[in-house]
């Protein structure tokens, strides 16, 4: 036994000597010197730094110290390929090294570039690298030398790895660790697959090349044949990897795995992707190193870090996005016999995370699941099982994410990953078959009651109120939802969902003015990145209208109320209703001068109710004595029946019973439910003081040309709620019943026939064909010559009544259509409605509504009016595509108000290219205004490209066709231009073409054009217009002549007379004429082939004069 204690007490003294002889080897290394100058050069090496030698005054570029393998890794890359770095027939290119006559050259093969010292990153400091001089070599190298004893071999190891490799492996661990407690995650999606973005890590740089300068020390200072030397290089590519220098990191993965490539006994040359690698008898390619796995300690030996350069190496090429290659290199791995099994999970995870990254969902979850069973790391084995999780959700495999999920928890991983796996499982429990929503509830009631989910409970109710929606308990639901936005806190998406919701709810219930309410909250919290932003933001600006518009009808009818009481009833109403306004306007004040307050502070709004602690209605009311929502109060209740009673009387249950005395006078006085806005009756800047009830009486209707009045905009606002109703909020019943309403109020109403339409369509969309055959018997009846008659009867095609006045119309058209462009919006309605009035159903009518709802939008700055017109366009004319694509752009474009006048404004009307009717309306841009316009260009091409982005399907087929041709050149004509003679009774034109671009010479042209047509075609009403053919061809067209032989009587009328008479200050070489007829003009437009129709017209018009 004593022996035995002193052989341990000799063995652990000579174990310290050595450990303490490391330390001072490490300390007195020094670098074989030359002879020394007089004046050495002690400049710290930086690659390709320019330095003065000594005995030269030029300056010299030092070479820095370079790792083994860089050498050959040149030659290589010269060559266009690394010898490793592909597949030939299955197996990986022989590789071997320049030994001269197998021995290493004096400065040996070198590593990537990555791993050099060499590679200097902005803010790396290299003062701890060791000073040479100029013919001075690394440590590393003069090593080689020396024998390769078991001493050199435990000193040399032991300082890499202790001194070394150690510390660069704790400050990559504490990098990529840091980089995870910065990242978070967003559970309502599928979880990124690391806890980092490699390409926006936000890790300080120099923390990773403090990585690579220490393992690059500790190669070049020590024996390059040493066990930790590999695992140094593998450092340097993992931190390069990190820092997103993948091309690096692949040079040092690779040279790994061909610079230690196994190989036989006193061979030099490694064999790599063969089956000698193998075992006997098989036939199996093996390009991976195998491991000892036999013996007690095997567990302790050091583990080769080839194999882990591959699958790094993987790794690197997926963040290259090169899958083939990764899908090749994982195939010959798990079919390699010598790949480790400690190494099988790291490639089932490799795997998982590129068919991750392809959103190959389905596929990548064996895989994960079988990297997640192998992970050692609790965190990295929480994740993926949390992944895991939610692809079997997504797949409706609720049982086995359940499993995953309380795989997670088991882990306990961070409290926010615990957390959300709770949830997601009180979830499937509720909704899962054999679930119910009592588990689900349970679950989330005993979460509500730990400590550490004390800051969640805003979450936790939220999930609540889900659950609950699921089953259809919607006021169950409401009520957690009210809970979660008191329970919140800091978590302001919450907040935002948590007001979404029940406005989603109130909105799908169809109460819309409660949905506005909540919408404007969530649009008052919500980020600008907020999913659903849009829509929110839509449907709050609908419900803004729809609300405005019910409003306005109540006020109004509170007006005409107060207007027909007798007068003494009135006086009395209005001095005690100013009594209250004086004294609301008073308390208000002292509130505004009160200290701390705050003047943006609305009690209306939900979230302002919360914010400043506020009791609102089943939110945050704990006070017994605040009054409770009136049908939950019996006292309340009663008391409203009997005024009720006293009011109205015994009524029966119908509906809709007020409607019967609607349009005729009330003289009952408003009652306190019907309280009246004051900003109807008071001036903007009265004092409290001047509120009386003479200054009340001042805004009433009380002659008969007001109540009229109040009267129309009572009109207007239902006849525009109706169309909202059905049209925006696909609420066909409610739109219904409003219109209903209006024909009772006001059976006169002056757009009756479209009231009576829309209820037509409306019932034929819900079924109701005898509802539906009412409506369209009144059209048919009481407005036999209507558009809305002639569409029921002919559907969209136009009538033959009016096919001999197309000429006529068309003139008509083109008036109101110039008066628009000019910005005579009023005279253009004007000429519109004098059209239908005359004319009636023709086959220009959807450019006419089109055109009318323009106006409108011009007209109206809310462009309510001109929207609902839009939107009846596209619903009248579902097969004029051309129509239809000009309505649905604009319907788009006025989602961004700021952009439509700019949208507008260039916009040019198509027309439907047939044989009836060409679009001969023309919008002239000259090249010298085009500098003005640019200005305006970038804003013009970003709306354009936001129409393409619409989110309707028919939208955006019909703007992603419009758009690409705009992208595309002009195309030739598809047919050549039509000879005379069989063109010859269709209408022309008489065109003058300027040869060069001149603004004063066109508008004076045109100036003179203009009044001798005046004088000498005053019956004919022959009209000239600009043209812009292309940037470089501008024209004057002179129009409509209903024939050749009228369109070249005035072509030789105005050849003879211009030069003399019309335009004498115009140089004849500056212009010239020719005729064209309508179908030859849109081929000009399209082909934009000038010199083609002029060649065309000398050769086919001029030899018939």
């Amino acid at each position: 036994m004593k022996r035995h204690s002193l052989i341990s007490l000799l063995f652990f003294t000579v174990l310290f000597c050595c450990l303490a002889g490391v330390q001072v080897l490490h300390a007195q290394v020094t670098y074989p010197t030359p002879t020394q100058p007089t004046q050495p050069n002690t400049t710290p090496i930086v690659p390709n730094a320019p330095v003065t030698v000594p005995g030269n005054n030029t300056p010299t570029v030092i070479q820095a110290p370079t790792l083994p393998g860089q050498v050959q890794q040149q030659q290589q890359q010269q060559n266009g390929q690394y010898n490793n770095g592909q597949y030939n027939n299955g197996q990986y290119n022989n590789s071997q090294y320049n030994n001269n006559n197998g021995k290493f050259p004096n400065a040996m093969p070198n590593a990537p570039a990555g791993g050099t010292l060499g590679k200097q990153r902005p803010g790396t400091q290299r003062n701890n690298m060791p000073v040479l001089h100029n013919d001075q070599r690394l440590p590393s190298e003069t090593m080689l030398s020396k024998k390769w004893n078991w001493k050199r071999q435990f000193f040399q190891n032991m300082e890499t790895r202790y001194n070394y490799y150690y510390h660069a492996k704790q400050k990559l661990n504490n990098a990529v660790r840091g980089i995870g407690l910065q990242w978070q995650d967003d559970y309502n999606h599928l979880l990124p697959f690391y806890p980092y973005n490699i390409k926006n890590l936000g890790v300080n740089n120099n923390d990773l090349d403090s990585v690579i300068i220490k393992a690059s020390t500790g190669i070049q200072l020590h024996d390059p044949r040493g066990k930790w030397i590999p695992d140094s290089y593998l450092l340097i590519g993992q931190a390069n990897y990190y820092l997103g220098s993948y091309q690096d990191a692949d040079n040092t993965f690779r040279f790994i795995n061909t610079k230690y490539a196994p190989k036989s006994k006193n061979q030099y040359k490694a064999i790599v992707g063969s089956n000698e690698n193998s075992k006997a008898g098989t036939n199996a390619i093996s390009v991976a190193t195998k491991e000892k796995t036999k013996g007690v300690f095997a567990f302790l030996r050091h583990k080769p870090v080839r194999n882990d350069a591959f699958i790094w190496r993987a790794r690197t090429l997926l963040e290259e996005e090169n899958y083939d290659e990764v899908r090749s290199l994982v195939n010959l791995l798990n079919n390699d016999p010598n790949f480790p099994k400690r190494l099988q999970g790291g490639l089932a995870e490799v795997q998982a995370y590129s068919l991750y990254r392809q959103e190959k969902y389905a596929e990548a979850m064996a895989p994960l699941a079988n990297a997640a069973g192998a992970q050692s790391n609790k965190y990295a084995k929480a994740r993926m099982y949390f992944i895991l999780g939610q692809l079997h959700q997504r797949f409706k495999q609720q049982d086995s994410a359940v499993m995953d999920f309380k795989h997670v928890i088991r882990l306990k991983p961070d409290p926010i990953m615990d957390f959300q796996a709770r949830l997601a499982i009180a979830g499937m429990n509720a909704g899962t078959q054999g679930g119910s929503l009592e588990q689900g509830m349970a679950i989330l009631q005993s979460m509500l009651k730990k400590d550490r989910f004390v800051a969640y409970q805003d979450i936790i109710y939220y999930n609540m109120a889900l659950l609950q929606s699921q089953y259809g308990h919607q006021d169950e639901a409401i009520n957690y939802l009210q809970k979660s936005l008191k329970a919140g806190g800091a978590n302001m998406f919450q907040r935002t969902m948590s007001f979404k919701a029940i406005a989603d709810i109130y909105y799908t219930g169809k109460d819309y003015a409660q949905a506005r309410k909540y919408y404007d909250s969530t649009a008052t919290f919500m980020s600008p990145d907020f999913p659903e932003a849009k829509m929110v933001n839509t449907r709050k600006t609908v419900l803004d209208e729809v609300v405005k518009k019910k409003a306005l009808i109540r006020q109004e009818d509170s007006l005409q109320r107060i207007a027909a009481m007798s007068d003494q009833d009135r006086t009395k109403y209005l001095e005690v209703l100013a009594a209250q306004l004086r004294q609301q306007a008073a308390a208000q004040e002292a509130a505004n001068n009160a200290p701390g307050n705050n003047y943006n502070y609305n009690p209306n709004l939900p979230g302002q109710q919360l914010l400043s602690g506020v009791p609102m209605p089943g939110i945050n009311n704990t006070d017994p004595n605040q009054a409770e929502w009136y049908f939950y109060n019996p006292n309340s209740k009663s008391i409203g029946f009997t005024e009720f009673k006293k009011r109205w009387g015994n009524r029966a249950l119908t509906d809709n019973w007020r409607r019967a005395n609607a349009g005729g006078p009330v003289s009952i006085a408003p009652q306190p439910d019907e309280t009246i806005d004051p900003t109807l009756l008071i001036a903007g800047n009265a004092s409290p003081d001047s509120i009386t009830g003479k200054s009340l009486l001042k805004n009433l209707p009380l002659t008969p040309e007001k109540v009229q009045a109040s009267r129309v905009k009572q009109q207007d606002a239902m006849f525009d709620l109706g169309k909202i109703y059905h049209d925006q909020l696909e609420d066909a019943p409610l739109a219904i019943e409003t219109y209903d309403s209006l024909l009772i109020r006001y059976p006169g109403h002056p757009r009756k026939e479209e009231v009576l339409y829309s209820l037509y369509i409306w019932y034929g969309q819900l079924n109701k064909q005898d509802m539906a055959n009412k409506y369209k018997n009144q059209v048919l009846q009481q407005y036999p010559t209507s558009n809305f008659a002639n569409i029921i009867q002919y559907g969209n095609k136009p009538t033959d009544k009016n096919a001999g006045k197309i000429r006529e119309i068309s003139t008509a058209y083109d008036t109101a259509y110039i008066q628009y462009l000019t910005g005579r919006y009023p005279e253009a309605l004007d000429q519109i409605n004098r059209i239908d009035s005359t004319y009636g159903y023709s086959s220009l009518q959807p450019r006419l509504d089109l055109l009318q709802a323009m106006t409108y939008i011009k007209l109206d700055t809310s462009a309510t009016r001109g929207t609902a017109a839009l939107q009846q366009v596209v619903k009248k004319y579902p097969l004029d595509t051309a129509i239809q694509k000009q309505a649905l752009a604009i319907l788009d474009a006025l989602g961004r108000r700021q952009q439509v006048t700019d949208y507008l404004t260039n916009l040019q009307l198509q027309q439907q290219q047939n044989g009836n009717q060409v679009d001969e309306h023309i919008d002239i841009i000259y090249p010298w205004q085009r500098q003005q316009r640019h200005l305006d260009s970038l804003r013009m091409q970003h709306l354009q490209d936001s129409i393409a982005r619409v989110t309707n399907d028919s939208i955006a087929r019909f703007r992603a066709d419009s758009i690409a041709k705009a992208n595309l050149p002009p195309p030739k004509p598809v047919t050549p231009y039509k000879l005379p003679k069989a063109d010859a009774q269709v209408p022309h034109f008489v065109v003058l073409l300027f040869n060069r671009v001149d603004k004063t010479m066109t508008e004076d042209a045109l100036a003179q054009f203009t009044r001798y047509n005046g004088v000498q075609h005053e019956k004919d009403k022959i009209e000239v217009s600009s043209f812009v053919l292309t940037p470089t061809d501008i024209m004057l067209i002179f129009r409509l002549f209903p024939n050749e032989n009228t369109a070249l009587d005035y072509y030789d009328e105005i050849r003879n007379a211009a030069p003399d008479k019309i335009i004498p200050r115009v140089r004849e070489t500056d212009y010239r004429l020719f005729v064209i007829s309508r179908d030859n003009f849109i081929l000009l437009n399209s082909s934009k082939d000038l010199q083609g129709y002029v060649k065309f017209f000398m050769d086919n018009y001029a030899t018939q004069q």
